[in-house]
Parts: structure tokens; C-alpha cells; sequence
């Protein structure tokens, strides 16, 4: 619907102008106190996971055929509103000088560390979370009863929601189980070996945590193999997908 189009699109400028008033807020405050920067740094990730997840929340993002739709959407504004808090950053070199000190040229490596190290890694963590965690649990929700009616595409759908949810928890629970000089290799050998017992998990973990993580990684291969089997008996999903994309 257009005009719901161009509610949604003013909603979410006007968002992005806010956060980039909040982060130069958060700026200005570091500027001007330096020995508080905690809060100043929690003021400008706020208003960046704000600004990615006004752009990034939608129906598309909802959707785990179209995730690579929605995050090219919020690519642009993204990085034109860090671009500009790291010049508001820049500008407001002048609120650190005092009277009697020299001027310490740090703050121009400070800027870029605090707007693209702390705000755009807050913002690309809660992107992550709600792609890989929130949106797939939603649409399990939304298209299930679908799914169990016997909608192709729906099962589709909630297989694909299932991996990416199984994906983080295995990742996750692999990672308390495998031995810390393993993880370091990242060898697929050693996460196989581990899940296997033939390799010992890492210190401190119980039988518990290696148990669900055996669970969990049973779990993600018969969810590859149904997805597999589905688009086999069902190509049409195939390209339902393709036009999603």
C-alpha cells in the first residue's frame, strides 16, 4: 500500500535523524566530560541499535528467504548516519580544549573507535539477533498452523526459521563444550571429534552441556535433510524463493 509505504519511510527518517542528534549528543557529552565516558558510549550504541533496527524491522526481515533483501536496506542510511556522527565527533573537538592544556589530537582516533567499533558493533549484533534469533522464532509462529495444514510453502518456511534458530543454539553450545585450543584451530575435525567423544571437551563443561550439544547438532542435520527433501519433492519452493530474494 502506498500510503502505508510512505508512513513507514517518513517513521523511519525521522528515527534516523533522532539517533544522529542522540550519538552527537553522546558525543558532545564525552567531549565535554572526560572522565565519563561510560555513559556518553551507552548513549551513542543506543541510538545506533535504534537506527538499524528502524531500518532492518519489516516484513521482509521476517521472512528467511528475504534476509538478504532486508539487510541491503538498511545498508545506506546505516552508514551515511555513522559518516556523519564521526563528523559531528570531529566538530566537536573544540569542547575538549581547556585553557592552559595542549590540544591532544587523540580524540580524532577516539571518534572512529566509539562510532564504528562500539555503535556499529551494537548495532550489527542486535541486526544479528533479531535476524537469527526474533524474526525466525516469529515466523515459526506465524506459519505453522499453515505448515500443518499441509502448506508447502509455509514448511518451507519454518524449516528454514528452525536451522537459523538451531544454528545459534548449536554454535553457542559448541562453543562451552569444545576445548578452547580447538576453537582457536576452528577445525570442523575437532567439533566433530568432540560431539563424537573422541576428543575431550573443554575443561569445565558437564555431561549435560555436551549432551545437548550432540542433541543440537542431531537436530540442525535432520533439519538440512528435510529442507533438502521438501525442495527435491516441492521445486516450485525454489522459486518462490528465487522471487523473494
Amino acid at each position: 500500500m502506498p500510503g502505508r509505504r510512505s508512513w513507514t519511510r517518513r517513521v523511519r527518517w525521522t528515527v534516523w535523524v533522532l539517533a544522529v542528534v542522540a550519538a552527537g549528543a553522546g558525543l558532545g557529552w564525552m567531549a565535554s566530560d572526560a572522565d565519563r565516558i561510560g555513559g556518553p558510549i551507552a548513549v551513542v550504541a543506543a541510538a545506533d541499535v535504534v537506527l538499524g533496527l528502524a531500518f532492518l524491522v519489516s516484513r521482509d526481515s521476517l521472512d528467511p528467504r528475504s534476509i538478504g533483501r532486508a539487510m541491503s536496506a538498511t545498508v545506506a542510511p546505516v552508514v551515511s548516519a555513522l559518516v556523519l556522527e564521526t563528523v559531528i565527533g570531529f566538530l566537536l573537538f573544540p569542547v575538549t580544549l581547556e585553557d592552559g592544556v595542549d590540544p591532544d589530537p587523540s580524540w580524532f582516533g577516539v571518534v572512529p573507535l566509539v562510532v564504528w567499533l562500539i555503535g556499529g558493533g551494537a548495532l550489527l549484533l542486535a541486526m544479528l539477533v533479531h535476524l537469527m534469533v526474533l524474526a525466525p522464532t516469529i515466523r515459526i509462529a506465524l506459519d505453522s498452523p499453515a505448515a500443518v495444514r499441509g502448506d508447502v510453502e509455509a514448511r518451507a518456511s519454518v524449516l528454514l526459521s528452525l536451522l537459523l534458530v538451531d544454528t545459534v543454539a548449536m554454535s553457542t553450545a559448541l562453543g562451552f563444550v569444545v576445548d578452547s585450543g580447538s576453537r582457536r584451530r576452528a577445525g570442523v575435525l575437532d567439533l566433530l571429534l568432540t560431539v563424537l567423544g573422541v576428543q575431550e571437551p573443554a575443561a569445565g563443561s558437564s555431561g549435560l552441556q555436551l549432551w545437548v550439544a550432540r542433541l543440537l547438532v542431531a537436530v540442525f542435520a535432520a533439519l538440512v535433510v528435510s529442507l533438502v527433501v521438501l525442495h527435491r519433492r516441492h521445486p516450485e519452493v525454489d522459486r518462490v524463493w528465487q522471487a523473494r530474494r
